[in-house]
């Protein structure tokens, strides 16, 4: 009896390998044939002369921005405080350089920190504005309550 059962176990598990080898080939199948049919697709949208136009002034574009980019003196970086040296803040900082809002990086630093104290500064007026509406709401049914209850013991009366 044991034997028959250990025979079945290694057929099931021979089978789950055989079911996890077919289903592997065929998800590659899939991308392989994703990924050729997107190509072709590409291949034609770019072969449209509107298309075409427009991906050549997104090049230039990108060609100009990237030049823009390589003028930047990044020498300096690290005048930018480390919570401020992630993605976000090195975009905005690089905005701010480009647009003349700053002319250092300790510049861009500050109207980061600005710009954080703004937004807690509104974050916090909007969770006030919150809470008092709540209040508000409160005190209305409250003031409700106690005229229904006032109504009700007048018509009881």
């Amino acid at each position: 009896m044991a034997a028959h059962a250990n025979k079945f176990v290694s057929d099931f598990e021979k089978a789950k390998q055989q079911y996890s080898d077919l289903y592997n080939q065929l998800h590659d199948m899939l991308i392989a044939k994703e990924s050729e049919l997107w190509q072709k697709n590409f291949e034609k949208f770019c072969s449209i002369p509107e298309n075409r136009k427009l991906i050549d002034q997104a090049i230039e574009s990108t060609k100009q921005q990237l030049n823009e980019f390589n003028t930047l003196d990044f020498s300096k970086y690290s005048y930018l405080p480390s919570m401020y040296q992630d993605n976000q803040s090195v975009h905005n900082s690089l905005q701010f350089l480009l647009t003349g809002q700053a002319m250092t990086w300790q510049e861009c630093a500050q109207l980061l920190s600005q710009r954080e104290f703004q937004e807690r500064q509104l974050k916090e007026a909007q969770a006030q504005r919150q809470n008092q509406a709540q209040i508000i709401n409160k005190k209305h049914l409250l003031i409700n309550n106690k005229l229904l209850r006032t109504n009700k013991l007048k018509f009881i009366q």
